[in-house]
């Protein structure tokens, strides 16, 4: 879905400061563009008897990438000057002094060459359920209810565990022909429960995943049922027969 960036990234701040350095910095070089990054998440988890919150996928900053008689080379900063001149100055130098660096210590390199096509669009897409229409609180609730639920449905569950991975992701390209925006939420949500039987302890693990906002909680507590059968069939499980199989992982696991 397209629509208008009703988020505030600081991508839309530095936007212009990018263009004005790129227009001020592409005749020096055959080709440069800057990406930059404004990636935010959080994870929250849910044991029997803790839970905790900490940062999830974040970064933040650019990357200017030029082509200078087929030599690329490339530099980040994690934060901008206040002004495109300024940043373009700040760029031109450490890109310039790449270019010096690789020619002083006669570093093989491959003869590359970029055709900068012209486009310019942005690419929004929007959560049904904002993350941040929820507080961390109810998201914290909802976790620790799911893991109350799995436990009270099996009482060979010594543990259960209720994860939800929220990740808000901002990128901006910018080249003499291009100016592209991407805005897109992402989460994930994983129950697992532990569970002790005749054959031994064992694990139990579904998940759920997409470019979803907050909404993903409303599916990741539909799984409860599928968690405990799933539970139940391994505890049940019979060993396998010793020989040579084709193995097939379920994608919850290996993605």
């Amino acid at each position: 879905m397209k629509g208008s960036p009703m988020h505030d990234s600081v991508l839309l701040l530095w936007r212009p400061l990018i263009k004005e350095a790129v227009r001020i910095l592409s005749p020096d070089f055959d080709y440069l563009s800057v990406l930059a990054s404004d990636t935010a998440g959080k994870m929250y988890q849910v044991r029997t008897r803790s839970s905790d919150m900490r940062d999830f996928m974040c970064e933040r900053g650019i990357v200017a990438r030029a082509i200078q008689d087929g030599v690329v080379v490339e530099v980040s900063l994690n934060d901008l000057p206040a002004t495109g001149k300024l940043l373009a100055r700040k760029l031109g130098s450490l890109l310039n002094a790449q270019f010096q660096w690789i020619s002083e210590n006669h570093v093989e390199t491959l003869d590359v060459h970029l055709k900068d096509e012209t486009k310019i669009e942005d690419f929004i897409v929007l959560a049904q359920i904002p993350f941040t229409s929820i507080s961390t609180q109810d998201k914290l609730a909802r976790l620790r209810k799911l893991v109350t639920d799995v436990a009270a449905k099996d009482e060979r569950i010594l543990n259960a565990v209720s994860v939800l991975g929220e990740v808000t992701v901002n990128k901006l390209f910018i080249s003499k022909h291009k100016d592209l925006y991407q805005s897109y939420p992402w989460s994930q949500g994983y129950l697992m429960a532990i569970a002790k039987g005749d054959k031994g302890v064992k694990m139990g693990f579904t998940s759920v995943a997409g470019q979803k906002g907050a909404e993903i909680l409303d599916e990741l507590e539909t799984k409860t049922d599928t968690l405990v059968k799933q539970v139940d069939d391994i505890l049940n499980a019979k060993a396998m027969v010793p020989g040579e199989y084709d193995v097939i992982c379920t994608p919850e696991i290996t993605g």
